[in-house]
């Protein structure tokens, strides 16, 4: 595994850590959400879970390429009530890398222009939002520059039950 490929995997599995660590302990996990979910309201469709764990990350399959989305693959707590016992649960959210903007072609990315102490299109920020964010896809002529710029973020939607064993917790 090259060190590109492993520092890939650290990025997505801390952003997978800290995603699921601000929805169970109920604080602001958008910072950790894919770009276009930054600003939604609704809360990610999780099930409430007493403790997690992050077990790896893996090609999400489907002809989705890895570079730009991972399936990060954790195990959930749920239970510890008199209707459901304490069980670990496999499961699965996706990661996604996004860029949210593109350089501003009036100020060419300075944020000022020649007529223009702060230019009026980027407001002097010399970055336009691109709405919605594109993932960088191979063989577009904004391919370079998509992946040098997007941001990894996990999809708040994305959760989903993989095949395995439930294991009762024992106290």
């Amino acid at each position: 595994m090259s060190d590109a490929t492993k520092l890939r995997n650290k990025e997505v599995l801390d952003l997978a850590r800290n995603f699921l660590d601000a929805v169970q302990k109920r604080e602001d996990w958008h910072p950790f959400a894919q770009l276009g979910a930054r600003q939604k309201k609704s809360p990610p469709n999780i099930p409430a879970f007493q403790s997690f764990k992050v077990l790896m990350t893996q090609h999400p399959g489907k002809g989705l390429d890895d570079d730009q989305m991972r399936t990060v693959l954790i195990e959930i707590t749920l239970g510890g009530n008199e209707r459901l016992k304490l069980q670990r649960v496999p499961a699965k959210l996706l990661a996604v890398r996004e860029i949210g903007w593109e350089k501003c072609d009036r100020c060419e990315g300075e944020g000022s222009t020649e007529e223009e102490e702060v230019c009026g299109k980027c407001r002097g920020t010399g970055k336009v939002e691109i709405q919605p964010p594109r993932i960088p896809e191979k063989g577009t002529d904004t391919y370079e520059y998509d992946n040098e710029h997007a941001v990894w973020g996990i999809c708040p939607t994305s959760f989903k039950w993989r095949e395995g064993e439930r294991k009762l917790v024992k106290l």
